[in-house]
């Protein structure tokens, strides 16, 4: 695999071809800046597969949305310590399934962790009970997700939008709902919020509009409801799916209403891994599957 190939390299040749790189993929994308600097708000749509996991950082601090599931631990903890982060200020866990939490048992016991937010529903389920397990042994600060709540991560501001409710009969419903907002730019993240819940985000007036939609349930047609991508109004759709899912996430009723809204989409089955970078302004996305393409061109050139 050439990925494999490229993991091999040196630090030194690995900085010059990420740098080769970058430079070839965000050229054409919606544009913010080529730089980053530790100010900027960065997003990582970790491609889990057939899961959920978010990396956030914004002046130095960092949260962790999801982990997807247990198998794809050591993925996500590689890539944490591949950015040199030892400390994430928040981990949100959206909502107890296994495709969402299963592995965050394993990077709670390797990574420090400020506080976590989660909602008030249990599910016993043997990775949810690992979860549990770390965090009382750890100490670690929990709060439950309150819609309204508004926090601070780095420069940038989050605020929980959902749950609405506690007497849900579908788990996915109590998901965490946080919408970030960077200066002039904005990002929902959605967990596996279905239809319910995305009526009473609208019904309750939240301000929902953001630049960048984290697409709900990995693209599930029962999420995504009309209204609610019009409460949105994305510029940017992002949904988190594995290939050859036996699911058929995303589904076509979803690409169809984001097309026709004229939302531009990208999936990790497609994309690998997703990052987005805002400088407060705009925003430029950088796709792995097309950094790792622009590395095997590179490396057939020398």
């Amino acid at each position: 695999m050439i990925k494999q190939r490229f993991l091999k390299l040196s630090k030194n040749a690995q900085c010059w071809i990420i740098l080769f790189c970058i430079l070839c993929c965000v050229i054409g994308c919606s544009s913010a800046s080529l730089s980053v600097t530790q100010n900027d708000f960065v997003v990582h749509y970790i491609d889990v597969g057939q899961g959920d996991c978010s990396l956030i950082s914004c002046g130095g601090k960092y949260m962790l949305i999801d982990s997807g599931e247990e198998e794809e631990s050591k993925n996500v903890l590689e890539y944490l310590k591949e950015l040199r982060i030892k400390e994430l200020e928040y981990v949100v866990n959206t909502h107890p399934h296994s495709d969402h939490i299963g592995g965050m048992h394993k990077i709670l016991s390797e990574v420090d962790v400020n506080t976590i937010i989660m909602p008030d529903i249990c599910n016993e389920i043997t990775e949810y009970n690992k979860m549990v397990d770390v965090i009382n042994k750890r100490k670690i600060t929990t709060i439950v997700a309150c819609a309204g709540n508004v926090y601070s991560l780095g420069g940038s501001i989050f605020t929980i939008l959902a749950p609405n409710s506690n007497e849900y009969e579908n788990i996915n419903d109590y998901s965490v709902v946080i919408k970030f907002d960077y200066q002039d730019t904005s990002f929902l993240f959605t967990g596996d919020c279905e239809n319910i819940s995305e009526y009473e985000m609208v019904a309750s007036g939240y301000d929902l509009g953001s630049d960048v939609l984290k697409v709900a349930h990995h693209g599930s047609s029962t999420s995504t409801c009309e209204s609610f991508l019009k409460a949105v109004n994305p510029t940017i759709a992002v949904i988190s799916a594995g290939e050859n899912n036996q699911y058929g996430h995303p589904h076509a009723s979803v690409m169809s209403l984001l097309d026709r809204y004229n939302v531009e989409c990208f999936c990790t089955k497609d994309c690998g891994t997703i990052i987005i970078i805002s400088d407060g302004t705009g925003y430029s996305v950088i796709k792995e599957k097309e950094i790792s393409r622009a590395c095997a061109c590179y490396k057939i050139r020398v």
